[in-house]
């Protein structure tokens, strides 16, 4: 009987032993399964961050691709305002002595400087001609462009007044400009 007690109780004591490693397996799974789970849920965060971050720079990358766009449609119409020489067209500046709205004609008292070419002082503004306002501060040791305003299709007097200064992109061989510019100072 004795053996028996012995055999029950070193039973008991094998399942308590298995208990207690089950038991600590269990915690220590589930200790493991926590900060898997925290690695896990940090790891996410971190991807959120930077998908953000990715977002982030795909706008910045779209704002500045509209921005090149936007400078190479500048560049393409500074392009046009460059004089070509070989076929006679140069900048005239003037004088604005008289607007004729109905012909579109401006006669200018011309500016002469080194490089002049004299030309008729009646210039034909072409229909589709641009006209820009600049707008300049003559306050500080250079001139600065303070704002630059592009126009299409509108009465010549809103633009240019006479006894103004004005200068035009001017092709001899018709007499016409194609581009008028115009300057309004602003002493800030």
């Amino acid at each position: 009987m004795k053996r028996r007690y012995t055999k029950g109780i070193l039973t008991i004591i094998l399942l308590l032993l298995l208990f207690i490693v089950v038991a600590a397996t269990s915690c220590s799974s589930n200790k493991v399964d926590i900060e898997k789970t925290a690695e896990i849920d940090r790891l996410k965060n971190e991807v959120e961050k930077l998908r953000a971050q990715i977002a982030e720079m795909e706008k910045q990358l779209m704002e500045l691709d509209e921005q090149r766009m936007e400078l190479e449609l500048q560049l393409e119409e500074w392009e046009g305002l460059i004089p070509h020489h070989g076929i006679g067209e140069f900048w005239v500046e003037g004088t604005v002595l008289s607007i004729d709205e109905k012909n579109r004609v401006i006669k200018i008292e011309q500016h002469f400087d080194d490089n002049s070419v004299k030309v008729n002082p009646k210039i034909h503004i072409l229909p589709k001609a641009i006209i820009q306002e600049r707008v300049i501060d003559l306050s500080g040791p250079t001139i600065k462009v303070l704002e630059v305003r592009n126009y299409m299709d509108e009465p010549l007097s809103k633009h240019l007044e006479v006894g103004g200064t004005a200068s035009f992109l001017y092709r001899q061989v018709d007499g016409v400009a194609k581009f008028v510019m115009v300057d309004i100072v602003k002493n800030n």
